[in-house]
């Protein structure tokens, strides 16, 4: 979810820790096209079952906090626009407890405003079950840096395995960043909420 620094091509960072999204520098309420799109694939993709018939599975509310780091890895101009990859390094806390790390995909507009699309994996724990799951999510973020998007969680292995979740993200930039994402050239840190609902097979 990310507002840019500035105009200029920052220097290409690596990300120290999604200690792994939101991540952000977000995008917007006037979103293109294929951001649309991407959007209403991630829905599509959260309204499929990953338990199979005949598996009892446990259904749960999903809520908690995230906090991110995100570094460009690349920017360019396209028109009016600016296209913008940053590495995610995040961590969750609540029903979701762990980290992430993942790409993330902005489009950002003249005003700051934009949409966003990323993938990566979630490592940890899911009301106490551990293994490592594909996390992806599509959102938009206004002129101020307010960031909404829908994810989803699936393809789980360990003790995430046949996991099914999905939900929504809302955050915000923080200023000033924390340690270890202060680069104003290549660097913005965000925070927020999630809420959702996760299925695991029992």
């Amino acid at each position: 979810m990310r507002k840019l620094p500035g105009r200029q091509s920052p220097t290409v960072n690596t990300c120290t820790r999604r200690s792994a999204k939101y991540r952000l520098f977000r995008a917007a309420p006037v979103v293109s096209g294929i951001a649309l799109a991407l959007i209403g694939l991630v829905r599509a993709e959260a309204g499929k079952p990953k338990v199979r018939a005949g598996d009892a599975g446990s259904g749960m509310i999903a809520k908690g906090e995230w906090s991110d780091c995100n570094t460009i890895s690349e920017s360019r101009q396209d028109g009016e626009n600016q296209l913008i990859t940053v590495a995610i390094a995040e961590k969750f806390t609540g029903t979701l407890n762990g980290s992430y790390e993942g790409t993330e995909r902005n489009i950002v507009h003249k005003d700051g405003s934009g949409s966003f699309n990323g993938s990566g994996t979630f490592s940890g724990e899911v009301n106490g079950r551990s293994g490592t799951a594909v996390m992806t999510y599509a959102g938009t973020v206004d002129a101020k840096g307010d960031a909404t998007a829908h994810w989803v969680l699936d393809q789980g292995t360990d003790g995430l395995a046949r996991v099914d979740g999905h939900g929504t993200f809302e955050g915000k930039q923080v200023k000033p960043a924390p340690p270890g994402c202060s680069d104003r050239q290549s660097q913005s840190a965000f925070s927020g909420t999630y809420a959702g609902t996760v299925q695991l097979p029992l």
